[in-house]
């Protein structure tokens, strides 16, 4: 585009000139008073000087991308090969020098019939001015954009903007309101007729039309099974998405699937935020690797990493299941928080050894990511990355002093952990000591001072919990000890009672782990879940609690006991109900 309107330009120039250049000689000689040999010359002169600068300019972006190649990582040489700067920066350079070209085509001696361009030579001088204020601005961008803080700042920027494209703040659920961090399923559902749509070229699947997706589905009445989720390499003649069909679908049909799929020799940031973070990664790994060993680097990156993380941690993911209208049209395979954060931190760690500036930054981050998150279940995930950097400390670092500054880094964190724990249950009041009804419960068995007492009503599938101090990891493993058998037998929970005066919290981040496991491992066979209580906290419990959890969750003061446990009574099954009849 700078080429044709430089072309342009001097098209209007010369034509500018023919026109006025004897009045513009006559008022400005010096200015406009050069003869054609020595406009030829200077024009010349222009032209040679911006063919030599665009092959300096070249030889730069080539040693920046063999540099930026060797010392960061491949995979982030498109950022400087779309560089809008270097591609105006040329685009200037062949102007001017196209521009110079156009005009010596016009000037012409006394013996050809004299005529020389004045206005479009003058102009062509300016040009060659600001070819020299290009060039001066060119070799500072490039000397900033080979520093790892402004590689590693630009890849986090087009990470963030594709996050944000990909999970909106208000992304709904899925209809059925599931969990959006429940696991993907690996395999299609077994109740359906599946035939397999095979990939037509290998390559990395750099994005899907979900719209033309979702259509298709609903004109063919189908659904669409994801084989492969975005930045996935597929191998050409394997299966790509399946259908569910009866019969194996017509070509037409094969060739609309493959089409909602965009397959290239590489990965893009804009629909794969993992691909984002994955340049980071490198670029850390690299960092660390024993040739280099540049801690500074690593840290930026843990840093950008954690940005990206931040960015995600207060947001839904989206459910696998794509509904329309009600209806199943597609299960989709995309990247979940556990995927991301284990891609941004697993290869890090895992090179981090005896790097106590790498761990602590790490701690730093989850600590961080911990403060923005309401999930239970990601909480969970951060408190497992917290204690697989406490073994790597455990085994690779050998200073005391640097011990110690981990250990203390360690115990914010996990402090941390469990504040947002207790802010997410909205459990945060002290415990209350007063009298409560009394109830015939079991005790955990191998605790002097058991802090959590329950009793199973097995002919009525109810399980009452009543907490009275800090839990511990031994609590809950009492409880399933006797709630697993039942539940192999039964296969779920008419219900749960939980009362207490107020949450008690948990002695230490290993008890709150434990809690979330229990939560995790049962809540999808407990049908309803009381919580006889008259704390205020307690009593909001079920906002928090509805659309993190399968079970129904209802709240009943404490002069309410007995109806908690009728209504809990409503939902076990005939058999339990007439056995309890008959046993009373």
């Amino acid at each position: 585009m700078i080429v044709v309107a430089s072309i342009v330009l001097a098209a209007v120039l010369i034509e500018a000139d023919s026109a006025v250049s004897e009045r513009w000689l006559t008022q400005w000689p010096r200015l406009f008073g050069a003869g054609a040999e020595g406009a030829r010359g200077m024009m010349s002169t222009i032209a040679g000087s911006m063919m030599t600068v665009v092959g300096v300019t070249f030889s730069m972006v080539l040693m920046v991308l063999a540099m930026a190649s060797s010392q960061y990582t491949s995979r982030i040489l498109r950022i400087f090969i779309r560089s809008r700067v270097t591609q105006v920066v040329l685009g200037i350079f062949a102007g001017i020098f196209t521009y110079c070209l156009i005009v010596l085509r016009t000037i012409r001696s006394g013996d050809e019939g004299a005529f020389v361009p004045n206005l479009a030579v003058t102009f062509g001088f300016v040009l060659a001015l600001g070819g020299v204020v290009a060039l001066i601005f060119f070799i500072h961008h490039i000397a900033a954009s080979i520093q790892a803080s402004s590689i590693i700042a630009s890849v986090a920027h087009e990470t963030i903007a594709s996050v944000d494209r990909l999970f909106p703040v208000n992304l709904g659920q899925s209809p059925a309101g599931d969990d959006e961090e429940e696991e993907e399923p690996r395999h299609p559902p077994s109740e359906r007729t599946w035939q397999v749509v095979m990939a037509g070229q290998s390559g990395y699947i750099r994005s899907v039309d979900d719209a033309a997706l979702l259509r298709l589905a609903r004109d063919r009445k189908t659904i669409v099974w994801m084989d492969h989720g975005i930045g996935e390499f597929v191998v050409q003649n394997t299966t790509l998405a399946s259908l569910a069909l009866e019969d194996p679908p017509d070509q037409e049909k094969i060739d609309d699937l493959q089409a909602t799929f965009s397959l290239s020799r590489h990965r893009t940031v804009d629909q794969d935020a993992a691909f984002g973070i994955r340049q980071i990664v490198d670029i850390a790994l690299k960092a660390l690797s024993p040739g280099i060993n540049d801690t500074t680097t690593a840290v930026m990156c843990v840093d950008y990493l954690t940005a990206i993380l931040a960015r995600i941690a207060p947001r839904q993911m989206p459910s696998s299941r794509r509904y329309e209208e009600g209806e199943l049209r597609v299960i989709a395979k995309g990247p979940s928080f556990e995927s991301l954060l284990a891609e941004s931190f697993d290869q890090i760690r895992s090179n981090a050894q005896g790097n106590m500036t790498i761990m602590s930054r790490m701690l730093g981050a989850i600590q961080t990511l911990a403060s923005l998150t309401v999930s239970p279940r990601r909480l969970y995930l951060l408190g497992e990355h917290v204690q697989w950097i406490a073994e790597l400390a455990d085994r690779s670092i050998e200073s005391s002093h640097d011990r110690a500054k981990i250990d203390i880094k360690l115990r914010h964190v996990r402090e941390a952990l469990q504040a947002g724990l207790a802010l997410c249950a909205g459990l945060q009041a002290p415990q209350e000591h007063v009298d409560r009804p009394q109830l015939e419960l079991k005790t955990s068995k191998d605790k002097e001072s058991p802090m959590l007492k329950y009793t199973l009503l097995s002919t009525e599938g109810t399980l009452i919990l009543e907490p009275s101090g800090p839990l511990e990891a031994a609590d809950f493993k009492a409880v399933t000890q006797d709630v697993d058998p039942y539940l192999a037998k039964h296969g779920s929970l008419a219900g749960v009672l939980i009362f207490a005066k107020a949450f008690p919290g948990w002695l230490n981040l290993e008890a709150a782990i434990s809690h979330l496991r229990l939560i995790e491992n049962y809540h999808q066979k407990i049908k309803r879940l009381a919580i006889v209580s008259d704390n205020g906290l307690l009593a909001e419990l079920p906002k928090f609690a509805s659309p993190l959890v399968h079970p129904d969750v209802k709240h009943f003061s404490e002069s309410e006991y007995e109806d908690a446990l009728q209504w809990l009574r409503e939902a076990a099954s005939p058999a339990n109900r007439q056995q309890s009849i008959q046993m009373s």
